[in-house]
């Protein structure tokens, strides 16, 4: 019995310290934002916690299909921030920040095709 109870505590202690909670909120870009932009994401940590060498998995989901794209699966959490460089097609989106323990979810981020050139495009030749 003691050697049980030995090994649940030290399997309880391994689950705890890999799923550690880090980040408390991710912050809502400013919007609307344009593809092909570069967009501070940003993110507050939990009092106490120290994400040094850790890393989380940035992604967006979209609003209509609710399929998820991955931005970057390694963004280190310390920083508190990252430079998001917008490739997702138009539309409305969640991005989500999963630091090991869950996703943490912004409100909405609308993304917007950049505008055409003044006059259209150039006549070809």
């Amino acid at each position: 019995m003691t050697r049980l109870l030995i090994f649940a505590t030290i399997l309880l202690s391994i689950i705890s310290y890999v799923s550690a909670q880090y980040v408390d909120t991710l912050n809502t870009p400013a919007g609307p934002v344009m593809q092909g932009a570069k967009v501070a994401v940003s993110w507050t940590l939990l009092a106490g916690v120290d994400p040094t060498g850790k890393f989380g998995d940035l992604s967006a989901t979209d609003m209509a299909t609710k399929n998820v794209i991955d931005i970057d699966p390694t963004v280190p959490i310390a920083p508190k921030s990252y430079l998001w460089e917008v490739k997702v097609p138009p539309g409305s989106y969640a991005l989500g920040f999963n630091d090991g323990s869950g996703v943490k979810q912004s409100g909405e981020v609308v993304v917007k095709a950049p505008a055409a050139p003044a006059g259209g495009a150039p006549p070809a030749g």
